[in-house]
């Protein structure tokens, strides 16, 4: 369902008849193909989350989108919005848990998160691979960080690393208590 947002930016929700795992924000910056965003966003809803597709640049908006769905609430961020997704995570922000995908050699994050993060780091096209995965281990040794040999937006694609993510992504919302009655 397409609305929009007070930045008029376009708001896709997507809802399952029975939603009763989290609310899921999927933060994105627009440079992704709507399509696939919005597909990716069904993903998630079929699976039992109330997914709101938000494309946002600043903590206000993405607060407002949190607002707004049922809590517990996650997030998902896509490549472009890994900063503001890691200020969200340190704020704590109303979120249960977050997963972030990024490529390697993004800007490292010096500040400790205040819930359950999950990073996912492409380093097939960037070639910082391993070193730049244990570089955040060891900033963040309570942050799962996870380095797959794919590229950017390997989330998107049909692939092992992407089906591994995804898992690990349910594995890490399920366990920061993404759910709101049996599953």
């Amino acid at each position: 369902m397409a609305e929009s947002d007070p930045q008029d930016r376009p708001v896709y929700r997507a809802l399952h008849v029975d939603a009763r795992r989290a609310g899921l924000v999927l933060l994105h910056d627009g440079s992704s193909d709507d399509v696939a965003v919005h597909h990716l966003a069904d993903e998630f809803a079929q699976t039992g989350y109330e997914t709101l597709a938000l494309n946002v640049d600043c903590l206000e908006a993405l607060e407002r989108g949190i607002a707004s769905l049922q809590t517990p609430v996650v997030l998902l961020a896509l490549d472009g919005c890994a900063a503001l997704a890691w200020r969200a995570a340190r704020l704590g922000a109303g979120l249960a848990a977050i997963a972030i995908h990024l490529e390697a050699g993004a800007e490292v994050f010096d500040q400790q998160p205040a819930c359950p993060v999950i990073l996912h780091i492409a380093h097939g096209t960037a070639g910082a691979g391993e070193g730049f995965a244990k570089r955040m281990s060891d900033l963040h040794p309570d942050v799962r960080v996870h380095a797959y040999d794919a590229g950017s937006g390997f989330i998107f694609q049909d692939g092992d690393a992407s089906r591994l993510a995804r898992l690990r992504t349910l594995q890490v919302f399920s366990q920061a208590g993404g759910a709101r009655g049996e599953v």
